[in-house]
């Protein structure tokens, strides 16, 4: 069942009241008789609530989870438990001392940075480019000679008018004479001019004298400079356009700064506009900083000033044509260069005679050591794992790095070493780049098989293919002479250890042991006859092995249970021999089942065709597999011993045998287990509001619940859901259950091994004044203890009082009943054993008052499902991804009108000190309770003694309540010093027994209200901490009255 089922009921149970008691007191008012309400008096309703509870599928098929070994089977149909992993090799050689060793344990070839020479940038020198134009005296002054549009006759001849500059007057020219008088000799000057500039040679850089002294010859070319400058000192590129006076615009002027190594095709900063108005000037900035120069540089510019219509009239004005000129200024300066960009062809750099030195000594003609009576050719040779220095077996590249500013490939391959599955060759390819740190790599050679790259020729020394390339790229140098940077690697190898040496030669192998992880808690009591047990060896020692197996397992009980294994392994001689199969390594697969032990024989690891196989029944008086796992043992151990009897490989260490096991258990079982929680389903549950609370406290007469279940499991059961304040549940309340629960506290919460759990189900036996079983961790007053109620009980070694730490309550349990009808072995379709007919039941059952009380208690709840299946002996039942559980339910509430309609009341839940306690006298401490409702201020008592109530007026005997405090205003704590005269036997304390008799009260201060709590039982309050009397239920320090109340008292 899922967590948010009963919170929703219970939501949808409080809104649904609600209507209907609108309509409720609708209907009752309307029934009144109004005529003397002084004797009306409002009847009481129950009404039948009915609410759905369950409608929820709990699919089989969703079982599949390989975190916990849950597989399909290999027919989709059902499941199977799988559990496999490798088997440390249990079988070897004797130890022998076969290596290569290098003084001080490795060799090691550095080739050290060396650095080439930087380039000095100011060998080149770009000095600045002004091209000033100054077009001020095109233009007559204090000369009559320029004709308006007047016609004057002078002397009997007509001609125009003529005026002179500066102008007086405003003064109208036909569009033609300014054309021809004004325009034209402008741009007659400015095209001669600027026509030179532009004809101007490019300047040439001489790029390429730049790196003619650079070894080796790296750099191919130079493609640009590129510009530095800072704010005090820029680079850069202006241009100036001006015009003075002319009517017209200077049309189209433009100033470019380009470049190109082959051709000008680079425009490096374009300045242009459309048209400089009269009297408006066209000035631009550009900074350079960062652009970059190549190998020929120019400057272009051009514009001309605008013609009119001849036909048009052009008025000229003194304010604004009384100076007419044109002035242009282009400027490039250039303040320092800050690098270059080359080309770079590819190199390959020339390392072999550093590389001459390592592999000198990597030769194995005379360093391994010889083995009496053999001579040892080595064709290939497997590296040992384990047991070795730290430094051997390992190759390692260090302080790889290359300052240079272009990127480097760096290429190393030692072929001779093959990595394992899994593992790492001896192979560098990398990129190295300026920007990256130095570079550190080690590679574990532990594993690898060394052998020739000429499978037919024995290993003479290695072959290291090192390669250092500088490929064609564009990069980025300093022109500041600082050096363009250096290359360098430290290679190192360390000895050379083998496992083994491919010879012949015969060695005794030795036993070993195996664990297998112990068989699930969740699985104890299932059996599984249809259990298979697989070793797979993997040998490639070429020697008849017989391997004797003894599996031993410890039930529960502790007794142990043996089962024997013998059976002879393959070699690879086996099937030279055999079959004409030549293999260097060969598989023997060792099966047991319900039909005895099968081995089979493969000529390689990865070859699943059987060559060989031979089936042997148990022996008689020894355990099938079968019969061994049935018995649930909590560990297994499989003892390998092995022996030889040929001859073999010279091997360094015992890992010649490795292999795995697999066992295989469909879920074909037996049922006889216990109750079973699943591990995640623990949920919470939100708690009350104090009006939803009193509402149903007040209103519920009681609960039915109405369930039916459609079965499709192949067994029935029950399915519970178990109530708690803690998050924590045992799956039973057996000596056993409780004591692995007891272990998953240890684990999940830190309790000791010597604490002891027991359940009290008698509220007599929590009572607090037998003093031997402290409850306020569950409880707020003893009387809220139910009988009947599994209080679960902390006993802890050293502690004289037990304590409750939770209680569990089953809220409702449904039944599951048995499959009607199963798919035979005879039948078309279907699993043999498959649920073809589920079975189906409907029932109804009442959830007393008490525990929707307990549901609706103060602080936090917690559920969980328990599932419990009916036992089925030796007979095994089929489980299949189609087997289901359907459950549909529904809650009715009886509900009666007056506690719906009655006002919500107030509660004060007294928290600290509660009973139990020892506190000391004149000591502070805090009062702490928690308030349900509106309640404004409150007052404050203590009382001693046991006779604190009036037995015959009811109530409390006020002569024993001593004042704390009156009118306090109610914030649900309060500082209190405990007194001095209790502990020096004064009124009102006399006794020993008074001190250990006291009790705090809070009441309301309303008169109208009878709300107070007191504590719910007895604390001390002692003269010292090390001297009084200090009975056992006060040694402890209770500051946890309701656990479960999310830390009310904070």
């Amino acid at each position: 069942m899922e967590r948010d089922y009963l919170s929703s009921l219970l939501n949808l149970f409080r809104k649904r009241i609600s209507k209907i008691f609108v309509c409720l007191l609708i209907f009752v008012f309307s029934s009144c008789d109004f005529d003397s309400p002084s004797n009306f008096v409002i009847p009481t309703w129950f009404i039948d609530i009915k609410l759905p509870l369950v409608s929820k599928t709990f699919p089989m098929g969703n079982l599949v989870d390989t975190t916990n070994f849950i597989y399909p089977t290999d027919d989709s149909v059902g499941f199977q438990l799988i559990f496999k992993g490798n088997i440390d090799p249990p079988v070897g050689t004797e130890d022998q001392d076969l290596y290569v060793p290098f003084e001080g344990g490795y060799i090691e070839q550095a080739i050290p940075p060396d650095p080439i020479a930087g380039i000095d940038g100011s060998a080149i020198p770009i000095p600045p480019v002004t091209l000033p134009i100054d077009l001020s005296s095109l233009v007559l002054y204090n000369q009559p000679v320029y004709p308006d549009t007047q016609i004057i006759t002078v002397l009997g001849v007509t001609d125009t008018n003529r005026f002179q500059f500066p102008l007086q007057d405003t003064v109208v020219m036909f569009g033609s004479a300014y054309n021809s008088w004004i325009v034209n000799p402008v741009n007659r000057v400015l095209s001669a001019i600027l026509d030179s500039i532009n004809a101007l040679e490019p300047i040439s850089l001489g790029l390429s004298s730049l790196i003619s002294g650079i070894e080796p010859q790296i750099i191919s070319s130079v493609d640009s400079l590129i510009i530095s400058g800072s704010d005090a000192s820029p680079s850069y590129f202006s241009s100036y356009f001006k015009n003075r006076g002319y009517p017209t615009d200077l049309i189209n002027p433009f100033a470019r700064f380009i470049g190109g190594n082959e051709s000008l095709n680079d425009t490096i900063v374009n300045h242009d506009t459309t048209a400089v108005p009269a009297n408006h000037i066209f000035q631009t900035y550009s900074n350079l900083l960062g652009e970059g120069l190549t190998e020929n540089l120019k400057i272009t510019t051009n514009f001309q000033l605008e013609t009119v219509h001849p036909d048009s009239f052009v008025t000229l004005y003194p304010e604004v044509s009384d100076s007419m000129y044109i002035k242009s200024n282009l400027v490039f300066n250039i303040t320092g260069i800050d690098s270059a960009k080359v080309t770079i062809d590819s190199v390959n750099l020339d390392l072999s005679e550093q590389m001459e030195s390592i592999k000198s000594q990597l030769s194995f003609g005379g360093n391994l050591p010889e083995v009496e009576g053999t001579t040892l050719e080595i064709k290939s040779a497997i590296m040992e794992t384990s047991g070795i220095p730290l430094t051997a077996n390992k190759f390692t590249v260090s302080n790889l790095q290359s300052t240079f500013p272009w990127n480097m490939k760096f290429y190393l391959n030692i072929p001779n070493f093959v990595p394992p599955a899994g593992g790492e060759p001896v192979l560098i390819d990398r990129i190295l780049k300026n920007t990256d740190d130095p570079y550190d790599k080690e590679i574990s050679l532990r594993g690898h098989t060394l052998q020739s790259t000429n499978p037919d020729s024995a290993i003479g020394s290695l072959e290291l293919d090192l390669q250092v390339i500088i490929p064609t790229q564009k990069a980025t140098i300093p022109l500041d002479n600082s050096s363009l940077g250096g290359f360098g690697v430290t290679i190192r190898f360390g000895s050379l250890y083998f496992n083994e040496l491919r010879a012949f030669i015969l060695k005794e192998l030795t036993a070993d042991t195996m664990d297998i992880a112990g068989y699930p808690s969740e699985m104890s009591g299932i059996g599984f006859p249809g259990l298979k047990f697989e070793f797979e060896l993997i040998n490639e020692i070429n020697v008849p092995l017989i391997i004797d197996i003894n599996m031993i397992g410890t039930k529960p009980s502790g007794e142990l249970i043996i089962t024997r294994l013998q059976a002879e392994i393959a070699t690879p001689d086996y099937f030279e021999q055999n079959h004409s199969i030549s293999t260097d390594s060969v598989k023997t697969v060792i099966r047991w089942d319900k039909y005895g032990t099968t081995i089979y024989k493969y000529d390689s690891p990865n070859n699943w065709t059987v060559v060989d196989s031979a089936s042997i029944p148990p022996n008689p008086g020894e355990f099938s597999i079968i019969d061994f796992f049935a018995s649930m043992p909590l560990s297994a151990l499989a003892q390998t011993n092995v022996r030889l009897d040929g001859t073999g490989g010279i091997s360094a260490s015992a890992k010649k045998i490795s292999g795995s096991f697999n066992i295989t258990m469909p879920f074909e079982v037996t049922m006889n287990a216990p109750p079973f929680i699943p591990p995640s389903g623990i949920s919470k549950l939100d708690e009350f509001s104090h009006d939803n609370r009193n509402k149903i406290r007040h209103s519920l007469i009681h609960s039915e619940l109405t369930t039916t279940v459609e079965n499709s499991l192949p067994v029935g059961g029950d399915f519970a859901i178990l109530l708690s304040d803690q998050p924590y549940f045992p799956k039973d309340i057996t000596i056993d259950a409780l004591n692995a629960f007891r272990d998953t506290m240890i684990t999940k919460y830190n309790w000791d091994s010597t604490d002891v759990l027991y359940i009290v189900d008698n509220c007599d036996s929590l009572s607090p004044a037998k003093g031997d079983i402290y409850s306020f961790n569950v409880m707020s007053d003893s009387s809220q203890c139910v009988n009947g109620m599994k209080y679960l009980v902390k006993k802890s070694v050293g502690v004289p009082v037990d304590t409750v730490i939770s209680y569990v309550d089953t809220l409702f349990r449904v039944l599951l009943p048995s499959p009607q009808e199963y798919y035979s072995d005879s039948s078309t379709i279907g699993h043999p054993g498959q649920v073809s007919v589920p079975g189906i039941t409907s029932y109804t059952s009442v959830i007393d008052t008490g525990r929707i009380f307990l549901l609706t208690d103060y602080g936090s709840h917690y559920i969980v499902p328990r599932f419990s299946f009916n036992q089925t002996g030796d007979q095994s039942v089929f489980f299949s991804k189609f087997d289901e559980i359907d459950i549909k339910s529904f809650i009715t509430f009886r509900v009666a009108s007056t506690g719906v309609l009655g006002k919500t009341e107030n509660d004060i839940v007294l928290l600290y000190p509660n009973g139990g306690e020892t506190l000391f006298d004149d000591t502070d401490y805090m009062i702490r309770w928690k308030t349900y409702g509106e309640v404004s201020n409150i007052n404050l008592h203590y009382a001693i003694g046991s006779n604190i109530f009036d037995v015959e007026e009811g109530g409390y005997d006020e002569e024993k309540w001593h004042l704390i405090k009156l009118d306090v205003a109610n914030i649900d704590s309060f500082a209190w010093t405990t007194p001095d005269d209790i502990v020096v036997g004064i009124a009102p304390f006399d006794t020993t027994l008074d001190r250990d008799s006291v009790r705090i009260r809070i009441q309301d201060t309303d008169t109208n209200s009878k709300l107070d709590d007191i504590s719910g039982w007895y604390f001390s309050i002692s003269a010292s901490q090390f001297f009084g009397n200090t009975a056992p239920i006060n040694l402890l320090n209770n500051d946890t009255k309701i656990d479960n109340t999310e830390n009310l008292r904070k």
